[in-house]
């Protein structure tokens, strides 16, 4: 659990991408139908490492997310539509801090 507020250093998910469709390109109206995350911690910058399988059409890689924590919570929601999370792990930015690993990742499969 998150007890201080602030900014926290990258959070890491490793995933497996299935491949880009159409529905990710740029709309008209950005605001029109976005879900929108809770405010408990927001993503601040991200760094992204893929690797293209040009074959399959798919790619593996992984995020380094930094985000800044405004409240205490048990949970960090993300977008994740046709994202596979394999694993998630999550550091704070204090000395001595230890690193936490997921104990569980469930995926909500909202529109």
């Amino acid at each position: 659990e998150t007890t201080a507020q602030g900014r926290a250093p990258p959070l890491c998910a490793r995933a497996q991408i299935p491949p880009l469709l159409a529905a990710m390109a740029a709309s008209g109206d950005k605001a029109k139908g976005r879900v929108l995350l809770p405010d408990a911690v927001v993503p601040v910058r991200y760094e992204i490492r893929l690797s293209p399988d040009l074959e399959r059409f798919v790619f593996d890689g992984e995020a380094k997310i930094e985000v800044e924590v405004n409240e205490a919570t048990s949970e960090v929601t993300v977008h994740s539509r046709e994202l596979q999370i394999a694993g998630a792990s999550y550091k704070a930015d204090e000395a001595g801090a230890e690193l936490a690993t997921a104990t569980g990742i469930k995926q909500d499969l909202k529109a």
